[in-house]
Parts: C-alpha cells; sequence; structure tokens
C-alpha cells in the first residue's frame, strides 16, 4: 500500500498547502514588514526541513525536496503580483468593481490616486533590497543595493533575458 512518503509529489503539495494555509493564517493575524524573508521562511525553509525530517536518507528525498522548493519559489515569484497591483489588474478590477461606467480619463484619475509608489519604495527598505549610502556631502543620500538586493536583481534580469525580455 503507497503512503504520503513514498509520493514526493504529494508530500511537495501537502507541505507547500500546509505553508499556504500558515501564509493565509499569519496575514489574517498581522503582516511582517520584512515580507520576503518571511516567505522565504514559510515556503523554503519550513517545508525544506519537514522534507528532511520525513525523508532524509531515502531515495525520494531529492525528488520531494527540489519540488517543495520549486512550488514555494513560484509562489514567492508571482507573491509580489498579488500582494501589489499591477496597473493593467488594477484597471481590471476597478471596471469589474463599478456599477458606473468610466471613460479613460476618470480611470487614469482613479489609477494615479490609489496606485501609490511610496508602500513600494517602503517595502523595498523593509525588506533589506536597498540601504541609503551615507555620502560626506550635504546632497541626499544615494541609495545602493544590499546583497540581498543584488541576488534579487541578477536573478530578475537574467530571467528577463531567458524569456527574450529587455
Amino acid at each position: 500500500m503507497l503512503t504520503l512518503y513514498d509520493n514526493p509529489i504529494l508530500l511537495s503539495l501537502i507541505l507547500f498547502s500546509f505553508a499556504l494555509l500558515l501564509h493565509i493564517i499569519v496575514w489574517q493575524i498581522f503582516r511582517p514588514k520584512k515580507k520576503f524573508i518571511f516567505l522565504l521562511l514559510l515556503f523554503i525553509i519550513l517545508p525544506s526541513v519537514l522534507v528532511f525530517i520525513l525523508l532524509a536518507g531515502e531515495e525520494r528525498f531529492l525528488y520531494a525536496f527540489s519540488l517543495v522548493n520549486l512550488f514555494g519559489l513560484s509562489y514567492i515569484l508571482t507573491y509580489p503580483a498579488i500582494h501589489t497591483w499591477s496597473p493593467s489588474l488594477y484597471m481590471i478590477y476597478l471596471i469589474s468593481r463599478s456599477d458606473m461606467k468610466y471613460n479613460l480619463n476618470d480611470l487614469l484619475l482613479l489609477m494615479n490616486e490609489n496606485l501609490s509608489i511610496d508602500n513600494r519604495i517602503e517595502d523595498i527598505f523593509n525588506d533589506k533590497f536597498v540601504k541609503k549610502e551615507s555620502k560626506k556631502s550635504k546632497e541626499s543620500k544615494q541609495l545602493s543595493l544590499t546583497i540581498l538586493g543584488k541576488v534579487i536583481a541578477f536573478s530578475f534580469i537574467l530571467f528577463r533575458k531567458i524569456v527574450g525580455l529587455k
């Protein structure tokens, strides 16, 4: 008889679902400032540790470990699109939720009012992707990427090149 431990796909899906359920529960209680680190802990580290505990030394370990991490990375990469409105999705949302019809000018006005860049700037500082460099002059502080920010930037630049985007 097959068990959960015999099927790395099923085990990975269950562990990912568990991480997703924890994510939903935690986000209902509070929203961590360092979202990226929290998502890494929840979707990569926790499931990886559980796979290690359940399957260490077994032939299926590598399959389950790889799959649960691929699920987690996929979710982490798509989370910003869920967390932050993309302009296209926000326009569709506004139009779908409205009893009235918008003209293009109304829509642009609502977009400018509701899609603030300030929150995104706060996010990149909270997640430690960017830091302010101290300058001896009285000019405003220059921004630079942290090591984590450089890893994220490199990954996205590489991915965009692979899929043919500039």
